[in-house]
């Protein structure tokens, strides 16, 4: 994209190197962030996904009128789904109750602490992408803000979670401003001489009778430090699958619009301060 020849050909002047050097490095980055989307491995996903959320719970509740919210968002163009999030569950939850609904699972943003092998490039190929916690190199943000903005042109459905980590109180989490500037950047730039008509944010609620990781979140409320994300720790977690959990209900909102969204902005998205900006981020 025009963008990332900007950003290598400015990036390769300041530090004094060939632009093929700039490239090679970002190249790398977006190799180990990029989603790699496989049908063969959602099929194999979806039967492992149904069969540990069949032992977990007694029944997933969702009823037609939040499908039909999430079906008219991608006929229109593109669907952001933005669920609060509990549970490591969430994302296995909501891909296999969109796969067995006949609607393509969305890509998702996902922290690299998941990466670890094999999970990692099972969920890479089942449409995750991995990005830091936290971004600090502003190269790296506009490979980001590009490849979503690359998705969006595709029609790709993306999810990612507005809480940015998961509650481990059951309460929301203030809603963290990072990814949803991108996805109004990439809206914005998506629309600009394209076909693309809309892009929609669906609100999703995902309310657990019982959180499947509620020991290890009781745990660290105690004061104890978090595990980190690795092959043996989900191993030891598998003890859960040999308890109940009772029902989940996964409801969604009515979905919130760019182009009204960018109705009520008396200038355009790149020519508004940081400030303003900001606060068109608070109120959506």
């Amino acid at each position: 994209s025009k963008r990332m020849q900007d950003v290598i050909k400015e990036s390769a002047r300041e530090e004094g190197v060939a632009p093929e050097v700039i490239e090679h490095k970002l190249s790398k980055k977006f190799d180990k962030m990029a989603a790699r989307f496989s049908y063969s491995t959602l099929m194999f996903m979806r039967g492992v996904t149904s069969w540990v959320l069949g032992l977990l719970y007694k029944d997933i509740d969702i009823r037609e009128e939040d499908l039909e919210r999430i079906r008219t968002a991608k006929r229109e163009g593109v669907a952001l789904l933005t669920p609060c999030h509990r549970s490591h569950l969430d994302y296995l939850l909501i891909s296999t109750i969109l796969w067995d609904h006949d609607i393509v699972p969305p890509h998702i943003v996902a922290g690299e602490n998941l990466s670890f092998f094999p999970f990692g490039p099972l969920l890479r190929r089942s449409g995750a992408f991995f990005i830091p916690r936290k971004f600090r190199d502003k190269k790296f943000i506009s490979l980001f803000s590009a490849y979503i903005t690359q998705l969006f042109r595709e029609g790709y459905m993306m999810e990612f979670f507005i809480e940015g980590g998961r509650s481990r109180t059951g309460k929301l989490l203030r809603a963290k401003l990072g990814v949803l500037r991108n996805s109004i950047d990439a809206g914005v730039e998506s629309r600009v001489g394209r076909s693309l008509s809309e892009v929609s944010w669906l609100p999703i609620n995902i309310a657990y009778e019982r959180v499947a990781e509620e020991n290890p979140y009781r745990r660290e409320l105690g004061g104890e430090k978090k595990a980190k994300e690795s092959f043996g720790e989900v191993v030891k977690a598998s003890k859960v699958l040999f308890q109940r959990h009772g029902r989940v209900s996964i409801r969604v909102a009515e979905p919130i619009k760019l182009s009204e969204l960018m109705s009520g902005w008396s200038t355009s998205w790149d020519e508004m301060s940081s400030e303003r900006q900001r606060e068109v981020l608070q109120g959506l």
